[in-house]
């Protein structure tokens, strides 16, 4: 049995609207619809499922509940998907074979090369420095 099949509908961002914040602050869609400067038809459709939460409504609602937008959208998305799954009776088989991960290329890296360290060039103060130390020296530096 397919198990995206056998869940039960997810929660509408419109019914979540309704019983999580408009029903707990005492607020109407008409007084919602005016705060976040939308039609209130608009917020009417979302709360009774018959229009989707778009990206500019997502974002008025996150402001104005303290909300992420991708809270809204990701409800959204949840519902598109499980209304599609049900219309879809069987899905196409994959063109390609299973990524495997860590893997963004198809094509083989070259290894790292190996750094060398740099050699000395003159006999600067600094390189005879580098090059006495840990020696005991018969010359004091000044």
């Amino acid at each position: 049995m397919d198990r995206s099949r056998a869940t039960r509908a997810p929660t509408s961002p419109g019914e979540i609207l309704r019983e999580e914040f408009l029903v707990p602050l005492e607020m109407t869609q008409r007084q919602l619809a005016e705060h976040i400067g939308q039609d209130v038809k608009v917020i009417n459709r979302i709360v009774n499922g018959r229009a989707a939460v778009t990206a500019e409504v997502a974002l008025k609602l996150g402001a104005a509940f303290r909300t992420s937008p991708e809270f809204w959208l990701n409800a959204q998305k949840a519902v598109d998907l499980h209304a599609a799954r049900s219309h879809i009776r069987k899905l196409p088989k994959p063109l390609v074979s299973k990524v495997r991960q860590g893997r963004t290329s198809s094509r083989r890296e070259a290894p790292a090369r190996e750094r060398r360290p740099a050699p000395m060039r003159g006999k600067g103060e600094g390189a005879v420095r580098a090059a006495t130390v840990g020696k005991k020296s018969s010359t004091a530096s000044a």
